[in-house]
């Protein structure tokens, strides 16, 4: 297993950040490119991390590095263990296929009702490895009121 070293950092718009592509293949190996991207916007920032929106690119990158508050509840929840997904290579790769799968599976199974965005790639950045995340322009996710679309999202 191959661990990332983590560090803080305290990503901003107007930042330049350059990193590596990582894309799973079918046949098993796995493809890499250099990028380069400035940051417009950084949002979230939940019990997963935050997310850059980039300038010029398709999606954007969800860090795995959560605001303080949530990097707390986070290692709790872990039993004060590291995240799989921040650390792990195997994780971040795991990552990368299971949000393919539910983009290719979900408008199948719910007969194009709930959609979910794909992942062109994984990274690994200072704060750790992070997944690219198609961007959605068109759509929201489910709402609690006033009918509770996340039950059927869940079912679904």
């Amino acid at each position: 297993m191959i661990r990332a070293e983590v560090k803080n950092r305290d990503y901003r718009p107007g930042q330049e950040i350059d990193y590596w592509v990582a894309t799973l293949l079918p046949n098993g190996s796995v493809s890499h490119r250099f990028e380069k991207s400035r940051i417009l916007k950084v949002a979230g920032g939940g019990f997963f991390g935050r997310f850059l929106f980039l300038e010029g690119r398709e999606y954007g990158i969800k860090t795995t590095q959560p605001t303080p508050l949530h990097a707390l509840l986070r290692q709790a929840a872990w039993g004060f263990g590291e995240f799989p997904s921040q650390v792990s290579l195997e994780a971040a790769q795991e990552d990368h296929l299971a949000l393919n799968l539910i983009s290719d599976v979900l408008p199948v199974a719910t007969g194009g009702k709930f959609y979910s965005p794909g992942s062109p790639g994984y990274t690994r950045l200072s704060t750790g490895y992070s997944q690219l995340v198609d961007e959605v322009r068109n759509g929201r996710p489910p709402r609690f009121y006033p009918v509770n679309e996340f039950a059927k999202f869940k079912e679904a």
